[in-house]
This record gives structure tokens, sequence and C-alpha cells, in this order.
């Protein structure tokens, strides 16, 4: 079987994602039991590789809704209005 060749949209999103690990990781609290930007950083391989479980698919739709998780940590809007859009493309209902 061939390996899975990422789409122009997951690679964005792997980028987008990247960015935003290293905006949470600045701010978070260390004592957070797993971090978001920890999650967020291991989907990125999954994305890539193809083998995201649709589980996940749904949190990061769910953390970047507008009005959601994303602004409720004070994540910058632009990179959170261009996440959502790049996720509800490959993932919206």
């Amino acid at each position: 079987m061939d390996p899975h060749r990422p789409t122009e949209d997951e690679r964005r999103l792997c980028s987008l994602l990247t960015k935003a690990c290293a905006e949470l990781e600045k701010r978070e609290d260390p004592s957070t039991p797993v971090p978001l930007w920890k999650f967020l950083r291991d989907r990125i391989p999954e994305i890539q590789a193809g083998t995201i479980r649709k589980i996940h698919q749904k949190e990061l739709w769910r953390i970047f809704a507008p009005s959601s998780e994303w602004d409720d940590l004070g994540g910058g809007a632009d990179l959170g209005n261009s996440l959502f859009e790049v996720l509800n493309r490959l993932y919206g209902n």
C-alpha cells in the first residue's frame, strides 16, 4: 500500500497547528495534566500519515470552533479562524 500523501489542506493544518502549539506552550499552565499544546502536537504526525482518529478530528474541530476553547485560552483570533476554516473543510460535518 502506498504511504499517505498529505493534501494541501492537511499540510496547511499541520503548519497552523505548529504555530498554535508554540503560542500555547508559552502561556499554558505547566501543572495542567495534559497541556493542550501537547495534544495538538501529537496530532500532527497522525494528520501527516493519514491515521488521525475520528475522535481526534472532532476534538480539533471543537477546540478551534468559534467562541470555543481556543478563544477561552486567549489564542490569536486570526490563527484560530484559519485553523477552523481548514478543520471545517477537512473534518466538518
